[in-house]
């Protein structure tokens, strides 16, 4: 099921703020409600679809807290990798206005939950 809420145009936005109107482009509003998770259907957070066998991405970052755990004598270890979160799925038809690459209808945001000194 597809939930809109009311918007102004792109003309009442660049008619309020000058110098706006070349920056407008087409948005997805995210508008979440709590719901039993949908297999297969844009959301947020939940269970990702991922395939059968298929690794699951993991961040091999070191991260700033990791150095809270090793002490000052000790030689710095291999960083462990951290299992990333699933932000959002978007499925094609709820977001036309993305250029989809040919033969692909969803876009799956992970996340590593872990500050990056480095980025």
């Amino acid at each position: 099921m597809t939930h809109t809420a009311p918007a102004p145009s792109p003309a009442e936005l660049a008619a309020a703020v000058p110098g706006l109107a070349e920056y407008l482009r087409p948005a997805t509003l995210l508008n979440p409600y709590a719901a039993q998770p949908v297999p297969g259907a844009s959301g947020i957070g939940g269970p990702a679809l991922w395939a059968v066998g298929a690794p699951w991405p993991h961040c091999t970052a070191r991260h700033p807290e990791d150095e809270y755990l090793i002490p000052r004598s000790a030689p710095v270890p291999p960083t462990v990798p951290t299992a990333l979160i699933t932000l959002a799925h978007l499925r094609a038809e709820d977001a036309p206005h993305l250029p989809w690459p040919e033969g692909t209808d969803l876009l799956q945001v992970l996340w590593c939950p872990n500050d990056h000194d480095d980025i």
